[in-house]
C-alpha cells in the first residue's frame, strides 16, 4: 500500500515553493512551483511511500528511472529534469500524508522525500479547460485542439523513436500554456520499453482500472497487457475527442455517448476526413487505427490525395470519378451512384467501398454485367452551415485504394444527418 505524501501550497520543496496541486495518481503528486528569487516556474512530482520494504524499493527503483529518462529528454513538448532528494527523516500523518508535529497519533516517520524537478510551463492541464469549457459551455476550439494534437503526437513520435511507449496519456498529463499555443506531455512515471513492463495507465486510482485510465486505455485487455505505439495512439485519439466535445470518457454513460456521436454534426469547423481519423484512431482494434501517430497526424494535417497510384497497373476504373453534387439544403438528401469496373475482362470487382463520413451513406450494391454499382445517399446533417463541403467515397481492393471526392454546397435552411458505414464489394456486410 502507498501513503500518498502530500504539500500545502506555500511549502518549500528543496528552494521551489508550491503554488498548487496539479494532479495525483498512485504513484505520485504533481505540483505547480515556483523559485521565489528567479521567478522560474518548474514541475515537481513527489513519489508517494510505498509499504512493505520491497514495494518501496520496486517503487524507488521506478521513480529513478523516471528521472534517468527525463535526463536525457530533448523534445518541445517534453520536459526536461532532474531527481532531488530531500533527508529527513520526516514525521507525517498516515491518513492525510501531510506533515504533522512529533509526538502526534497515527503517524510514520520517513526517511527521505524524493522528487522528480521538471521545466514548466506557465499555464494549466488539458484537463482544467475541459472542466472550464463544459461549465462555461463554451466548447475549445476545433483548431487549436487540433494544433495540440501536433505537438503532443510530435512528443509521443519521439518517444516510440527510441523504442518508448509513454502508456498513461490523457488531458491530465498535458500541460497548455497560458497564451494557448503550447502543450506539453508530462508524467513519464509508466513510459517504459514495449514490452518490459506491462500494463497500460495508472494503477488503480478513482476512475482508473486494474490496467489504466478508464476510457483512455485501450478497451482489450490483451492490449493492455502488452500495449504498443498504437496503444498510445488510442489514448492520444481520446484525449482529443474529449477536448472537443467535452464528453468524459471515465464515465461509462459519456463514453458511450461519446462513441455514437456524430462528430460532424456537432463540430462544424471539423473536415470530414479529421473527423474519420479521429474515430479511427479510437477503434477498438489496433489493426483498424492508423499505422502510426505520425500517420495520424499526416492525415490531420492534409486532406487524403485524389487517388493512391501504385506502381502497378491499377484495374479498377470508378465511373464517375469525381462527384459534384451541387446545391443542398440543411437537411436535404440526394442519391449519387458509383459504378466500379474491372478493367481485366469478365472480372467482377472484389474489394470494399467505406465512407467514414455519417453524411455519405453506402447502399447494398447491384450487379450490371460484371460492374458493381454502388448507389450512394448524401444527408446535409440539420446544423449544417451554408458553404463549400467535400466528402469522399473510399474503394480498396487487395492491390489498389482509390477515392471518389464528392462535393456539394449548403444552401441556407437546417434539416438532419445519418450514419455512414462500409459495404464490402460484392455483398458484402456493413462495418
Amino acid at each position: 500500500m502507498a501513503v500518498r505524501l502530500t504539500h500545502a501550497t506555500g511549502d518549500l520543496i528543496g528552494h521551489h515553493m508550491v503554488r498548487g496541486l496539479l494532479g495525483r495518481g498512485a504513484f505520485g503528486s504533481v505540483y505547480r512551483c515556483v523559485d521565489p528569487t528567479s521567478g522560474e516556474l518548474r514541475v515537481i512530482k513527489e513519489m508517494h511511500v510505498a509499504a512493505p520494504a520491497d514495494e518501496a524499493a520496486m517503487a524507488l527503483e521506478h521513480f529513478r528511472a523516471e528521472a534517468a529518462l527525463v535526463a536525457t529528454l530533448d523534445h518541445p513538448h517534453l520536459p526536461h529534469g532532474e531527481a532531488l532528494t530531500v533527508d529527513g527523516p520526516f514525521t507525517i500523518d498516515a491518513a492525510t500524508g501531510a506533515a504533522a508535529d512529533e509526538g502526534a497519533e497515527d503517524t510514520l516517520s520517513v526517511r527521505s522525500r524524493h522528487y522528480l524537478v521538471m521545466d514548466a510551463l506557465d499555464g494549466v492541464s488539458m484537463e482544467e479547460l475541459c472542466e472550464i469549457a463544459g461549465s462555461t459551455e463554451r466548447p475549445l476550439a476545433p483548431a487549436t485542439v487540433l494544433a495540440w494534437a501536433q505537438q503532443i503526437g510530435g512528443a509521443l513520435s519521439y518517444l516510440h523513436a527510441r523504442g518508448l511507449v509513454h502508456r498513461d496519456v490523457k488531458p491530465a498529463n498535458i500541460i497548455i500554456n497560458s497564451a494557448g499555443d503550447r502543450a506539453m506531455l508530462i508524467d513519464l512515471g509508466l513510459t517504459r520499453e514495449a514490452r518490459v513492463v506491462p500494463g497500460y495507465g495508472t494503477q488503480p486510482i478513482s476512475t482508473s482500472g486494474r490496467f489504466g485510465t478508464r476510457g483512455y486505455a485501450p478497451p482489450d485487455p490483451m492490449e493492455q497487457e502488452e500495449p504498443t505505439a498504437l496503444s498510445d495512439l488510442h489514448a492520444l485519439g481520446m484525449t482529443l475527442l474529449r477536448a472537443l466535445t467535452g464528453l468524459d470518457p471515465t464515465r461509462p454513460d459519456e463514453l458511450a455517448r461519446l462513441r455514437a456521436l456524430n462528430l460532424l454534426d456537432s463540430l462544424s469547423d471539423l473536415e470530414p476526413y479529421q473527423a474519420a481519423l479521429l474515430l479511427r484512431a479510437t477503434r477498438p482494434d489496433p489493426s483498424d487505427r492508423p499505422s502510426s501517430v505520425d500517420a495520424f497526424l499526416d492525415g490531420l494535417r492534409h486532406p487524403p490525395a485524389l487517388a493512391l497510384n501504385p506502381s502497378w497497373t491499377c484495374w479498377l476504373e470508378l465511373r464517375p470519378p469525381s462527384i459534384d453534387a451541387g446545391q443542398l439544403r440543411a437537411g436535404q438528401i440526394r442519391d449519387l451512384t458509383v459504378t466500379i469496373h474491372d478493367k481485366r475482362a469478365g472480372r467482377q470487382p472484389e474489394g470494399e467501398a467505406i465512407s467514414e463520413d455519417p453524411c455519405l451513406r453506402i447502399l447494398p450494391p447491384a450487379l450490371r454485367g460484371t460492374d458493381i454499382v454502388l448507389p450512394l445517399v448524401l444527408r446535409v446533417p440539420p446544423r449544417q452551415e451554408p458553404g463549400h463541403y467535400r466528402t469522399s467515397l473510399m474503394v480498396r481492393t487487395a492491390d489498389e485504394e482509390h477515392e471518389v471526392p464528392v462535393t456539394y454546397e449548403v444552401t441556407p435552411r437546417p434539416a438532419g444527418g445519418t450514419p455512414g458505414g462500409c459495404l464490402l464489394m460484392g455483398f458484402g456486410g456493413t462495418k
